[in-house]
């Protein structure tokens, strides 16, 4: 049953993810045509231009190469005063994810490079920002009206570097979102510059820093693009609240901020020296990660030093009696040093405590044990084994399932499904409490030793949908399996049993999969054929849908081409149903939906000449 606190952060999230559409039309257009750093036509004159323009909002494009390099001189750029937005991918030749311009702050005095002071709606994308060794912060947003700010987004990144103390800061904002940026790392996102013998200090901070009641933010997202990368720093990845906060019961917090889909850390390379998330103060009510596609954060090597304070390292850390009901699902934890979650504060997080496992049947593959929480929700882990000791399993390598508590405090879950990941590693597990939303720390790692089923070799096989211009999600269904790889072509692959992958272009690409199970392994070399599709412009063409009592109507304003094929698919990838327009100059298309249930499904209509999916919500069961 959803507890009111848990609908409430639903709802925040609900909230954060409709502000993201919104859409202004910008009142003047400032073109940067000079890479100098003062004068007509530079990036300079254009933030003071916007700043003077009373008749804003503002856009501020660049009439340059892509990959141009601005270097600014040693006075600070103006402080962005004015709502605008600020869109270095309108370089020439710029693509997806690429640096559309470079600011080069090496000689420059300021603190920080961009300044967003108490304007709400400030937009940037496209930017390299290299700091200096002046430079504290790549990007700071200071002030109770500077919400819904929007710090890159799907394919528009921004690559930024190189700041003594915190490379994004959040003052006081809300509502706002930083998705996809690269922070404190190379662009290739492979190596950051923790440790590297640079010129320039590496990035000896927060990677991330909100403070001051930033509340309502979203950082990354469940959707493929959306996480970012933070990388590379001294210090500690993610910082929610005042590190040592003064003020009377932590006034300096932050609530209800959503972390969705980040690597902070992630790779060996990338490692952080300190703590992944720190989460101190009156911050209560954040979302850090979830058991949904693409909500997990990846939080690999990112706690790799010891603690000033004497408590030595966790990748999670939350300080102080007023940070309580903070919620933490579903993330990656691999290697590191300490434990996964630490309450350092009697009161922290509402000392919501670690469940304990008491029992593997290795018959029946059902794991059991107890919490002191009844209605808790329990998730369960692969423990990490980086460091092959028993401290490095009190983490997470991969989330299995999740069960409830019952009224005398007992719980269990089938771990068959997982039998081929679990056998012979440690497993551990986490509490989130029904109502106030806070989860504790992870129990000790219990050695299981599951039944694997070798029923056999196994067979490859997938099914697929595309989801968006380029994104396929593949649906895995092949029996019986243990492990997967996928191979997408040019580098690009994964592990993981229902993958989804962006292709950036259409064509017919080749896609392998290998499958294996105790008794062997198969592969299936295939293609998908991956069409340019309009799902987002869909609800404003010249299609209109609808459904009543249990049929399915499309109209278009168009007569549909001879031959048109309309296929019909739920979330999974299951082909429901498929129908051809042999007529022409027929405008409508029906389909019988008496069968289907309440749920999301995509309506696919391909011609000879064009592809466009539909996803539609069915609200009634007939």
């Amino acid at each position: 049953m959803l507890t009111s606190l848990n609908a409430l952060k639903r709802f925040v999230v609900f909230s954060c993810l409709l502000s993201a559409s919104h859409g202004s039309l910008w009142a003047t257009v400032f073109t940067v045509t000079n890479t100098a750093d003062s004068g007509p036509g530079t990036f300079r004159q254009a933030i003071t231009s916007a700043n003077a323009d009373v008749n804003f909002p503002h856009t501020i494009n660049f009439n340059l190469p892509v990959g141009t390099t601005i270097t600014l001189g040693e006075t600070a750029l103006p402080e962005i005063m004015r709502t605008m937005v600020i869109d270095a991918t309108t370089t020439s030749g710029w693509t997806s994810n690429a640096i559309g311009i470079t600011l080069d702050a090496t000689n420059n005095s300021a603190n920080q490079i961009l300044h967003i002071v108490n304007v709400p709606n400030v937009e940037i994308y496209g930017l390299q920002i290299i700091g200096g060794l002046a430079t504290s912060f790549g990007i700071l947003i200071n002030g109770d009206n500077a919400d819904g700010f929007k710090i890159g987004a799907i394919n528009k990144r921004n690559f930024i570097n190189r700041a003594a103390n915190t490379i994004i800061k959040v003052i006081s904002a809300d509502n706002g979102f930083i998705q996809n940026n690269y922070l404190g790392c190379d662009v290739t996102g492979s190596f950051g510059y923790y440790g590297e013998p640079i010129t320039f200090p590496p990035n000896s901070g927060s990677g991330l820093w909100l403070t001051d009641g930033a509340d309502g933010n979203t950082i990354g997202g469940a959707q493929v693009g959306q996480g970012n990368l933070i990388a590379g720093g001294t210090g500690l990845g993610i910082l929610v609240g005042l590190n040592n906060d003064p003020t009377p019961g932590g006034l300096s917090g932050c609530s209800g901020n959503v972390f969705y889909g980040n690597r902070v850390g992630g790779l060996e390379t990338l490692q952080f020296y300190y703590i992944a998330f720190w989460i101190e103060g009156n911050s209560d009510n954040n979302i850090i990660g979830g058991v949904e596609p693409g909500q997990a954060n990846d939080l690999s090597y990112s706690s790799n030093g010891f603690s000033g304070d004497g408590n030595g390292p966790q990748v999670i850390r939350i300080l102080g009696a007023e940070a309580q009901g903070n919620t933490i699902r579903g993330n990656i934890m691999t290697c590191g040093l300490g434990t996964g979650i630490g309450l350092l504060t009697p009161g922290a997080n509402n000392n919501q405590s670690a469940p304990v496992i008491n029992d593997f049947n290795s018959t029946s593959n059902i794991l059991s044990g107890t919490s002191n929480t009844p209605g808790a929700t329990i998730d369960v882990y692969i423990g990490s084994d980086c460091n092959g000791n028993q401290t490095d399993q009190i983490k997470s390598e991969a989330y299995l399932a999740s069960t409830l508590v019952d009224a005398n405090g007992n719980w269990s879950v089938d771990l068959s499904p997982f039998a081929c990941l679990a056998n012979n590693k440690f497993v551990t597990a986490t509490a989130t409490h029904p109502i106030n939303g806070s989860t504790g720390p992870f129990s000790h790692g219990f050695l299981v030793s599951a039944t694997v089923f070798g029923n056999g070799l196994p067979t490859a096989s997938f099914t697929y949908i595309q989801s968006n211009e380029y994104v396929i999600e593949f649906n895995n269904t092949s029996t019986p399996g243990c492990t997967y790889l996928w191979d997408f072509g040019a580098g690009f692959t994964s592990t993981e049993a229902n993958p989804s992958h962006d292709f950036l272009y259409d064509n017919t690409w080749p896609v392998q999969l290998i499958v294996t199970n105790d008794c062997g392994s198969d592969t299936l070399d295939t293609t998908v054929v991956v069409i340019k599709t309009s799902i987002a412009d869909i609800q404003t063409s010249n299609l209109s849908i609808s459904e009543q009592t249990g049929t399915l109507t499309i109209k278009s304003n168009n007569p549909f081409e001879k031959g048109t094929l309309l296929t019909l698919n739920n979330l999974s990838g299951q082909l429901l149903d498929n129908k051809i327009q042999g007529a022409s100059n027929q405008t409508c298309i029906q389909l019988s939906t008496q069968q289907l249930s309440a749920g999301i499904y995509f309506i696919t209509l391909q011609s000879s000449s064009n592809q466009v999916t539909l996803k539609w919500l069915k609200t009634t069961n007939y």
